[in-house]
């Protein structure tokens, strides 16, 4: 199940909710009924599959890994400020984006995924339109797995620290200067 909170949509790209608001009234959104609350006085729509708002095409392979998925508002990619909570079944995890999107793509804003007990398993950031700073995965029991530097331009993280499960730092990669250097010449 997909929750999503539409903060601020442009008028390209605002809901069409035709009726009354009432909790838990049914909505037709792109030919699929989901619940429509209130929250906060912001509009939170529950989705029952995600295919009906967060559309995928795992098979390119040029483009940035992160932007393999659009988060398409009415049939039309979206634009403005939105809080996405998905829950993954098949390990009761959830991943929660907050932040803006531009044309279906995550522009800025914070990334995170939780154990179903609430434990964090991931947390980075977005910033135009790349993975940026430091992104932190950890294990189940709460340490730290592995903290990566991203940097804009670059795809894969230029630092990366990974440790074991007590703590113990078990390896150290820094490709930055490299990366760097590469981005420059590339932008000549």
């Amino acid at each position: 199940m997909t929750l999503i909170t539409l903060v601020s949509f442009g008028q390209d790209n605002n809901l069409t909710v035709k009726m009354e608001f009432k909790k838990e009234s049914k909505v037709k959104i792109d030919s699929t009924f989901v619940n429509y609350y209130i929250l906060n006085d912001r509009d939170t729509f529950y989705f029952p599959n995600n295919s009906s708002v967060i559309q995928c095409d795992y098979l390119q392979s040029i483009d940035r890994d992160h932007n393999k998925c659009t988060i398409n508002i009415n049939q039309k990619l979206g634009n403005g400020r939105i809080e996405i909570v998905q829950y993954h079944s098949f390990d009761k995890s959830t991943a929660t984006f907050c932040g803006q999107i531009s044309n279906g793509l995550f522009l800025t804003g914070t990334y995170m995924i939780k154990s179903p007990n609430g434990i964090p398993l991931l947390i980075g950031q977005y910033n135009n339109n790349w993975k940026y700073g430091y992104w932190t995965s950890y294990y189940s029991n709460g340490r730290i797995q592995t903290i990566y530097k991203y940097i804009e331009g670059a795809d894969d993280p230029v630092k990366t620290w990974e440790f074991n499960k007590t703590g113990k730092l078990l390896d150290f990669t820094d490709v930055e200067t490299e990366i760097i250097n590469l981005i420059n010449k590339n932008n000549r």
